[in-house]
């Protein structure tokens, strides 16, 4: 999963914040992207990474006595998202459009059954959680679709 965040997610993270902060003329560095701070911590245990089951315990650790304390143990938060109920609307009509699609690579890997209940009954309920879940299926079904990759049962 850390290579694949490293190598996929984080480059997309690393674009949208550049393009969000030249859009409001803010110049905004990201100190721990350096390559060489990366490839370190990328073999370090996953273990020493969330000592006490606490993300970020590493770094956490390396700031104390620099940072106040309600800084370090506040919880992370997400990258900001749409909460635009109309956005989720779009993402489950796109969700349902895969489904039927007998060419979509991921299809054949889903439960269409339980995906509709989950874009039914379930969005109802959360659909800002089960929004983002829908568009994380979404964008590993284009990923699969855009490097033509087939995967077999």
């Amino acid at each position: 999963m850390s290579y694949l965040f490293i190598t996929r997610f984080l480059s997309y993270l690393l674009e949208r914040k550049d393009r969000m902060s030249m859009d409001n003329g803010l110049e905004a560095r990201v100190p721990f992207s350096d390559y060489r701070l990366v490839q370190y911590l990328f073999n370090v245990p996953y273990s020493m990474k969330t000592v006490d089951q606490v993300e970020k315990s590493l770094l956490r650790r390396a700031f104390q006595g620099y940072l106040p304390e309600e800084v370090l143990t506040r919880k992370k938060s997400a990258y900001p998202s749409n909460t635009d109920p109309g956005y989720y609307q779009n993402i489950r009509s796109m969700l349902n459009e895969m489904i039927e699609d007998p060419q979509a690579p991921l299809v054949p890997f889903l439960d269409k059954q339980k995906l509709n209940y989950i874009s039914g009954h379930l969005f109802e309920k959360a659909p800002f959680e089960v929004g983002k879940m829908m568009e994380f299926v979404l964008h590993v079904n284009q990923w699969l679709r855009d490097y033509k990759i087939s995967l077999k049962l």
